[in-house]
């Protein structure tokens, strides 16, 4: 059955109220400990049952070592952990994210979730990265961002979780694995196309709909990621922008609903 696919928007600090409805977040854990108001509303949303990811900071270059993302965890009480990766080295992710759910399943108080993130400079390299983090006791795989820019290919996200798909179709036991899009360059009609054509992707992370508002661009079919980049504590746009390009975001990603309590 096709699973319901969300949007995560990333946005400032002081525009998370404006994704409280939302039931489907990406927290970033380098900000867990930086900011009170930021570490508050994702408790609050992990509380109330949204689904919320914790990411490792990887993507931001601001990967926090196991025992800070233990705290970062606790603090949070995620849905579910990103587990540690090193961006195109798969051999370097499988050891690291091995040893961080042992240590996850021996130190957290709670059971999250867990996504691994495959890495590889091809699109094969990551299939294979994929498989052998299929072996560990993970939930979600993450599909990175940055393998469309090592491949210079923009459909190689595509044809990654089509292969990923495939692998699963094959393997009736992992048949409840979800796939989730960590953060979207490539533009919304793009994760449309991926969200319709793959049962297993539960949804996507992106600041897109910020950069969008920041740069007084409306979002369609057509538009790509603009030039600028997203200020986590002190970034701020005009919130009816931001509204705005939130729903148009959603709707050019084939997003129907993306408020309610995760189910």
């Amino acid at each position: 059955m096709k699973i319901n696919t969300r949007i995560a928007h990333i946005v400032p600090v002081s525009h998370l109220e404006q994704t409280q409805n939302n039931s489907y977040h990406m927290s970033l854990a380098h900000l867990v400990g930086q900011s009170e108001t930021y570490r508050n509303f994702y408790r609050r949303m992990s509380d109330e049952g949204k689904f919320v990811i914790m990411d490792n900071g990887c993507a931001e270059n601001a990967q926090l070592d196991v025992d800070s993302l233990i705290v970062a965890a606790e603090q949070l009480k995620p849905t579910e952990l990103v587990l540690p990766d090193t961006l195109y080295d798969g051999a370097s992710t499988f050891a690291k994210s091995t040893i961080a759910l042992e240590r996850f399943n021996n130190s957290l108080s709670f059971k999250p979730r867990y996504m691994a993130v495959p890495q590889g400079h091809t699109v094969e390299e990551w299939f294979e990265s994929a498989v052998q983090l299929l072996t560990l006791s993970v939930q979600t795989i993450g599909v990175s961002k940055f393998l469309p820019i090592i491949t210079k290919d923009p459909d190689s996200r595509l044809k990654a979780v089509a292969l990923l798909d495939r692998y699963l179709n094959e393997h009736e036991e992992l048949h409840n694995i979800e796939i989730h899009l960590l953060g979207c360059d490539e533009g919304p009609a793009k994760m449309h196309e991926i969200f319709i054509r793959s049962p297993y992707v539960r949804g996507c992370d992106s600041a897109f709909a910020f950069i969008a508002a920041q740069a007084g661009i409306m979002i369609d079919r057509l538009t790509l990621r603009p030039e600028g980049e997203i200020d986590f504590l002190n970034g701020n746009v005009s919130k009816t922008m931001l509204d705005v390009a939130m729903l148009n975001f959603d709707s050019t990603a084939g997003v129907r609903d993306n408020t309610g309590v995760w189910c």
